[in-house]
């Protein structure tokens, strides 16, 4: 075995407890510790609706911010909206929504960005939140997971 391929395998290993994800034209890259994520949400708030373009965000809400490997994502703020929405300014690929400090959460990376999300045997949604704003139009109620008026407090 070369030394470069005991280094990349090295690597894989030590990686094992991460998530990686990138943008769609690969320009950013980003790792974080799975124990990091705090759960797993379908949010439907206006505000993730028309920011995905669907009928509601698949989250996974990490406790703390991912590390970029490569590239940075730009940033949007609008106002009076609750999260920062991060993007790749190349492709337009929604990276997540970060979170103000004081709110206990990271960020919310949406699940689709993420390399491993094939793989997601254990990690199930946990609800439905800012259920208020669902359009009327989906019916949740086949899912048989908790539904959250506001958004779920941060655990761990």
């Amino acid at each position: 075995m070369s030394v470069d391929t005991e280094a990349a395998t090295a690597g894989v290993e030590r990686d094992t407890m991460m998530f990686h994800g990138r943008c769609y034209c690969g320009e950013i890259e980003f790792k974080f510790p799975r124990a990091t994520i705090g759960s797993v949400v379908h949010c439907h708030c206006n505000s993730c609706r028309e920011w995905t373009g669907g009928a509601f965000l698949t989250g996974l809400v990490t406790k703390t911010l991912p590390t970029y490997t490569r590239g940075q994502p730009a940033t949007f703020q609008k106002k009076g909206v609750f999260a920062t929405k991060c993007f790749c300014r190349t492709c337009g690929t929604q990276i997540g929504n970060l979170y103000p400090p004081a709110s206990g959460f990271g960020m919310s990376v949406l699940l689709g960005v993420v390399k491993e999300n094939r793989e997601f045997t254990t990690v199930q949604v946990q609800c439905h939140c800012q259920i208020t704003g669902k359009a009327p139009w989906i019916d949740v109620s086949a899912d048989r997971v908790q539904q959250v008026a506001g958004f779920p407090a941060p655990t761990g």
